[in-house]
């Protein structure tokens, strides 16, 4: 990244309190704009209002999965080309085919390593000749979004308390 320039904007589709505060707390550590979407529905909703350069993607989530949210989001031409990596603790003998042929770019399991994860990032947030789904197929850019989420309220939805 050049000196100046914004780190790239990130959705991660989680339901897991737990891994959205572990997740979201190393990215922010390392300077990336984050928002949250608690499952596939609203994962639509921000991909299409705010144009992630890249989306993490929870397979299991209640309501729309992560499977069927990606294909929504692979009909539509403003997102065939955009980086998703599926999250999910599926590892079994063909998930990662299963999640690859849904159309994610990668896969992690869960527990998520970090280095695996920032190494990953890298490997699809560098690429120069990358298309962007924010890039000249949007009208106009969309005001910056703050980080959408809220630990408590996540606990809540769960039934957890933070303790």
């Amino acid at each position: 990244m050049a000196v100046g320039e914004e780190l790239p904007l990130i959705l991660l589709a989680e339901d897991n309190p737990n891994n959205v505060f572990t997740i979201t707390s190393y990215l922010e550590a390392k300077g990336y704009r984050l928002m949250v979407a608690g499952d596939g529905q609203e994962a639509l909703e921000y991909a299409r209002s705010h144009h992630p350069q890249l989306i993490l993607m929870d397979i299991q989530m209640p309501g729309m999965d992560g499977l069927t949210a990606i294909a929504t989001l692979r009909n539509d031409p403003m997102f065939q080309e955009l980086p998703i990596i599926a999250l999910t603790a599926l590892a079994m003998d063909g998930d990662r085919e299963k999640c690859l042929e849904a159309g994610m770019n990668d896969y992690l399991t869960k527990p998520v390593n970090a280095q695996a994860l920032e190494q990953m990032l890298e490997q699809w947030l560098l690429q120069e000749d990358l298309p962007r789904a924010n890039q000249q197929d949007t009208p106009e850019r969309q005001p910056e979004p703050p980080v959408i989420f809220n630990v408590q309220d996540l606990l809540d939805r769960c039934g957890q308390d933070q303790a």
